[in-house]
């Protein structure tokens, strides 16, 4: 082979890597839509029970072309009050309408790190009848390690992932 073969050869094969790089790169058409809300826990909440706290006319997207959303994350920070959230034991949120609800995520067993924000696990769901609504509402469902002493400011971040129509 001579030298200018393996040179063509090269060429031929670089180019054809950098075609099938920019042929496989599309249009992303994914966002991702913030939503928050705040709940305030009230003191004397105990260990025994699960507590809802129901958030209500939370404003919903006014993007009119979503194919299809799903919760991708849902952010729980101590704004006020409880300095970290090592009295929570398990937390869920569901998101609902007049009529149906459905869960968008959820944390059992919540190690206690001292830390005044939590991650919860993201669950499977088509979210999209409920956020293209002028509002929606969302239930949190709280169960505590201890009994609350004070009250306390709980901000909700939920971010949900959009697929939306060309």
């Amino acid at each position: 082979m001579t030298f200018q073969m393996k040179l063509s050869s090269i060429l031929i094969l670089g180019l054809s890597i950098i075609y099938l790089s920019l042929s496989s790169c599309r249009r992303d058409n994914r966002t991702e839509i913030p939503f928050v809300a705040f709940v305030e826990v009230p003191p004397g909440l105990g260990t025994i029970l699960t507590y809802n706290f129901e958030i209500e006319n939370v404003l919903g997207t006014s993007l009119n072309n979503i194919s299809d959303a799903q919760a991708a994350g849902l952010r729980i920070t101590s704004v006020d009050g409880e300095l970290n959230l090592d009295i929570l034991r398990r937390a869920i949120v569901n998101i609902k309408d007049d009529s149906t609800f459905m869960e968008v995520a959820y944390r059992e067993n919540i190690p206690q790190t001292g830390v005044s924000t939590l991650d919860l696990i993201p669950s499977i769901g088509d979210v999209t009848p409920y956020i293209t609504k002028d509002n929606f509402n969302l239930l949190l469902k709280l169960d505590f390690r201890y009994p609350t002493v004070q009250v306390t400011t709980l901000r909700l971040d939920f971010t949900v992932l959009a697929n939306l129509n060309d």
